[in-house]
């Protein structure tokens, strides 16, 4: 492994389908690479306005996106969340382009919130990244949830229908496991920071924008874990994603 885990209150331990497991940032998926760069586009995160969707928001600015939208509400916290996003890039040694981070509400029991959203989006090639959870496979974990492991393998089935019925160089969807994470909201169910050996908050969010690059596109479709080495990725398994084409992916093992 490639960054040490210490172990505290129990421990989290990534499935090492690759050899080097990541818990903080690391060349490959440093959004300030010029291969990674996001110029020119607009980016689209729902749930942007705390948590790892935030922390993406910013990731995506590094990368020098031309604009970049949050949705969330209430309005006052979703004001808010533009108002830090401002600051923290412009704080930043990392940023090139200043970013125009924007907020919108959403509402999705209304569809013309939704359409008015999408139809000022470009229109010249998506990626769509999913922030899915490695609870679709570890049905041990969490405990007394079933609601959100069954939300969240439903969500990542259908981005895997969807991508089987796209064109990956118009519209490249890859599915990912964040890692574990601390935030407000882990803090609000009552965990600590001495809990486990929490990855890096910037992990997730470098990852993303690594998923929305063209060096990911042979991962259209797929499910992976924001530990596995991206390199690794690239070189060895990428030969047995092009052979199986089951492999990472959600459905009934042997079948």
């Amino acid at each position: 492994m490639s960054d040490s885990y210490n172990i505290p209150t129990f421990t989290y331990k990534p499935i090492p389908l690759t050899e080097r497991l990541h818990a903080r940032v690391y060349g490959a998926i440093n959004p300030s690479r010029s291969c990674l760069s996001q110029a020119g586009k607009t980016v689209l995160i729902t749930g942007g306005s705390d948590g790892i969707g935030f922390a993406i928001a910013r990731n995506f600015g590094f990368a020098q996106a031309d604009r970049v939208i949050i949705t969330g509400k209430p309005r006052e916290k979703l004001d808010a969340a533009v108002d830090k996003l401002f600051r923290k890039h412009k704080a930043s040694q990392n940023h090139c382009t200043p970013a125009n981070f924007e907020g919108r509400l959403c509402h999705l029991p209304d569809t013309n919130s939704i359409n008015r959203l999408f139809h000022e989006l470009a229109v010249n090639g998506y990626s769509i990244v999913n922030v899915s959870s490695g609870a679709i496979h570890d049905f041990g974990s969490p405990k007394d949830l079933s609601s959100y492991s069954l939300t969240k393998a439903a969500g990542t089935l259908l981005l895997q229908k969807l991508a089987d019925e796209s064109n990956p160089q118009q519209t490249q969807i890859i599915n990912f496991h964040p890692g574990a994470i601390f935030t407000a909201q882990t803090r609000d169910k009552g965990m600590a920071e001495d809990s486990m050996n929490w990855d890096d908050g910037d992990l997730p969010d470098a990852f993303a924008v690594w998923c929305a690059s063209p060096e990911a596109l042979f991962l259209h479709g797929r499910f992976v874990w924001a530990a596995w080495d991206v390199d690794e990725l690239k070189g060895p398994i990428r030969e047995r994603l092009e052979k199986d084409v089951d492999f990472l992916r959600i459905g009934v093992h042997g079948l």
